[in-house]
């Protein structure tokens, strides 16, 4: 009887340890999971799309620099008036491979860059013929002061998400993305404007694929020059009259501008297949964009 009271006394202890074991563990999966969830919401870093480069963990003050910096400033007075095209958007956008523009949302200038990490010099090499020499004094993934080396100027702020494409030509400004806004030299015929109004679409496109990986809290079209009003489920095109100069100015004088005109109302007015309400307004409108891009040739 005493052995047998001993083994089941030891089996009920062992019981307890087993279930008290199993509720710890319930409990550290369940915190873990919350940890997850919380990870994983909308506009968490884990949450962005996986053909992007995280700068955030980036050992080099080279990673973290080659990317886009908008000046805090001008970024914070563009949200708060609601993105007037008068106010200034400046800002360096710096890729990996070199290239480089100079405010892509105002006036936009192509050029290269070149970073010296043990001088923490940045030089700006523009295509008008000039150079532009900053010291860098604070850099974070997300966090860049700059100073101009050779004025006497109060250093400025930019900020950044500290995120890039894996794929350059993903972004939508790339150079090679944002020929449709260089203003030609020449009158162009309808091949050269087909093509013009096919690169402005696929610029829009990849922007809109863009906000949507970087999970943006919101899509803003500041500075950019456009034809195209822009609603959840709707793109319009602006009445010829009301279209601003940053966007006419893209081509070499009016009359062009109107030729343009006539071959996107054609556009415009033909149907396109809408994606699921559930996707969001973002990636919608992308679909439809893309579209667009295909259609162009035909018209």
């Amino acid at each position: 009887m005493f052995e047998h009271s001993c083994k089941e006394r030891n089996m009920k202890k062992l019981f307890t340890a087993i279930s008290l074991v199993l509720a710890l563990c319930y409990c550290n999966s369940d915190k873990g999971d919350a940890v997850k969830e919380k990870r994983m919401k909308p506009g968490d870093r884990a949450g962005v799309d996986t053909s992007m480069i995280d700068l955030e963990d980036a050992i080099s003050a080279k990673e973290k620099i080659g990317q886009r910096w908008d000046n805090k400033e001008d970024n914070e007075d563009a949200i708060n008036g609601g993105g007037s095209i008068e106010m200034p958007l400046r800002g360096f956008y710096l890729f990996r491979d070199g290239s480089a523009v100079k405010n892509p949302r105002d006036n936009m200038i192509f050029g290269t860059w070149v970073f010296d990490e043990k001088e923490r010099s940045l030089q700006v090499i523009l295509a008008n013929g000039s150079t532009e020499k900053y010291t860098v004094q604070s850099l974070a993934f997300n966090k860049l002061i700059l100073k101009n080396s050779e004025e006497n100027d109060k250093p400025v702020d930019y900020v950044a998400d500290g995120f890039i494409h894996k794929d350059l030509v993903n972004d939508p400004f790339y150079q090679a993305n944002l020929q449709w806004r260089v203003k030609p030299k020449a009158p162009e015929d309808d091949a050269a404007l087909h093509k013009r109004i096919k690169g402005c679409l696929h610029f829009y496109y990849l922007y809109h694929i863009d906000n949507s990986r970087r999970n943006a809290a919101r899509l803003d079209y500041f500075g950019l020059p456009t034809c195209f009003k822009w609603y959840a489920g709707g793109i319009h095109l602006i009445k010829e009259k009301e279209l601003a100069k940053n966007w006419t100015n893209i081509f070499y004088n009016a009359a062009d501008a109107s030729k343009a005109y006539i071959i996107l109302d054609k556009m415009i007015s033909k149907k396109y297949v809408w994606g699921e309400k559930s996707l969001g307004w973002v990636k919608q409108n992308a679909g439809v964009l893309k579209q667009m891009e295909a259609k162009i040739d035909s018209l």
